[in-house]
């Protein structure tokens, strides 16, 4: 199938781009503060997901990839999508707010985050 083919040639090649911005904006790991930031860990964590979901999808076949690391893979860059909407005047607000929301109800986010993956592992 050439156009699965061709998504994931495009797949690999902006993930690479986006993986070396982060390296890059990191000072090459050599900038101490740029890992304090719990978004810059989850735009790692979400390269390293991104690849290891293709690359499974890949060796399984379209349509049989693992669910978990998908769902893992899909939280990550929606919260990658968050930590970009934080620099707009009409949603950063929002994440301001969402953001310190979460982190009053840290415990009872714990429970539900328990809960549903519980639902999602059964």
């Amino acid at each position: 199938n050439w156009v699965f083919i061709f998504l994931i040639f495009w797949l690999f090649v902006f993930n690479t781009i986006y993986g070396l911005k982060e390296v890059v904006q990191s000072d090459y790991g050599k900038r101490k503060g740029h890992f304090r930031s719990w978004w810059n860990i989850v735009d790692f964590i979400s390269i390293f997901l991104v690849y290891i979901y293709t690359f499974s999808t890949l060796v399984r076949g379209v349509g049989s990839g693992s669910v978990p690391l998908a769902v893992a893979t899909t939280l990550c860059l929606t919260l990658k999508l968050l930590a970009y909407l934080r620099g707009f005047d009409s949603t950063g607000w929002l994440i301001s707010v969402l953001t310190q929301n979460v982190l009053d109800v840290g415990g009872f986010v714990l429970i539900i985050t328990v809960v549903l993956i519980g639902f999602m592992l059964c």
